[in-house]
Formats: C-alpha cells, structure tokens, sequence
C-alpha cells in the first residue's frame, strides 16, 4: 500500500454572522482576494469575500473596451458593419383632407 503526503495551507474564518469557524485554503482566498470573489459560510450561507478594486474595476473597463475595438474593426474588414443609420420612421400624422 503507498501512502501519498499532501500539504494544504488553511485560513481559519470566524463567521461575523453566525460565530461559525471554518477553514479555507489560503490559495482560493487569494485569488477571491485578487479577483473580487466571494465564498459562503457553510452554516448560515452569509458570503463573505471581497470587492474590486478601483483599479481592477479599470483593468476589466480596459480589456471590454480593447475588445470591443477588436470586434469592430474585424467586423469591419469582413464588410459586415455597414454605414450605421438611424431609425426609419414613417409619419403617422393622418393627411388633412379638403373641405368642398
């Protein structure tokens, strides 16, 4: 029989709501950390985590509107994005008729 040593970090967490104590790894905190996420207590499913940051809020503004760009101008190569028009619109006044 082989016997496999694993080593997991833990981050121990006291729930604000319920008191409950839970653990999760210290690597997945990070990445909530980094990105904005959230978890959830395993006792009274309150989330827990953290925002973005104004700064991560502009990296992804960013990528959306290097994208975005992207998108248009390929679509613009391929002669798909034609002149943009407005809307049509017909007259829906009715015609005065004459009077004899």
């Amino acid at each position: 029989m082989s016997t496999i040593n694993v080593s997991v970090k833990l981050n121990m967490i006291d729930c604000g709501v319920c008191g409950g104590v839970y653990a999760i790894t210290a690597t997945y905190e990070d990445r909530c950390q980094e990105h904005g996420l959230t978890w959830t207590c395993p006792y009274c499913k309150t989330g827990w985590g953290y925002q973005e940051s104004g700064h991560q809020k502009e990296v992804k503004q960013l990528k959306a509107q290097v994208e975005r760009a992207k998108a248009q101008r390929a679509a613009a190569e391929d002669g798909r994005l034609g002149p943009r028009r407005g809307p049509t619109t017909k007259s829906t006044v009715p015609t005065a008729t004459r009077a004899r």
